[in-house]
């Protein structure tokens, strides 16, 4: 496997994790009173809309559901990268 592969994949790997453990701290923090900020966020998008003609359904949109627990692991997960990546 080449280099570049390695730090695209890993890359990808970091910032998927940070998507994962930003929507974990979001969902377990939302209850409790001093940490409820984190799960503070915005949802944006193209709703879903259907084109119907009887012999198929096509369903298409995008929605993006943002907050802030989501944009400090992202971060968080950039900056292991950048310290992980030179030893790849």
């Amino acid at each position: 496997m080449s280099k570049d592969t390695k730090k695209t994949l890993a890359f990808l790997f970091f910032l998927l994790a940070g998507i994962l453990v930003g929507s974990a701290v979001a969902y377990f923090t939302k209850d409790i009173f001093f940490l409820s900020w984190l799960s503070y966020g915005i949802n944006f998008g193209i709703p879903s809309s259907t084109l119907d003609l009887y012999v198929f359904r096509l369903t298409a949109g995008v929605e993006l559901d943002v907050n802030i627990a989501h944009v400090i692991f992202i971060i968080l997960s950039i900056l292991a990268y950048t310290k992980i990546s030179p030893k790849l």
